[in-house]
């Protein structure tokens, strides 16, 4: 599984919800979707941040999802919810605290 965690700097919560669901049917195609979602900081109406763990098959499936031209036709709906992001591909997974060692 290829997993990345994205931080979102959201201007505008309500079109970045309107891109996340169409987001979210490309993501389908290539085997992806958003697992986690969670709003970290919001202020009211207003901008705040939002942080997504995100699951592909593999890293070709996700890069494909990228490329999509579907994708990038919602480029200017991105760019009106948000106004930055940082992607971050995460490594291995961790268990604490378990009792099998």
């Amino acid at each position: 599984m290829y997993r990345v965690l994205v931080h979102l700097n959201v201007i505008d919560f309500n079109r970045l919800a309107e891109f996340e669901d169409q987001a979210a049917d490309i993501m389908a195609d290539y085997g992806g979707q958003i697992r986690d979602a969670y709003e970290v900081t919001r202020q009211g109406i207003g901008p705040g941040t939002e942080i997504h763990l995100v699951e592909f098959p593999n890293e070709d499936a996700f890069q494909q999802y990228r490329c999509d031209n579907r994708l990038l036709a919602l480029a200017s709906l991105r760019d009106s919810a948000i106004v930055g992001m940082s992607v971050q591909r995460l490594g291995a997974q961790k268990q604490y605290g378990t009792s099998q060692h």
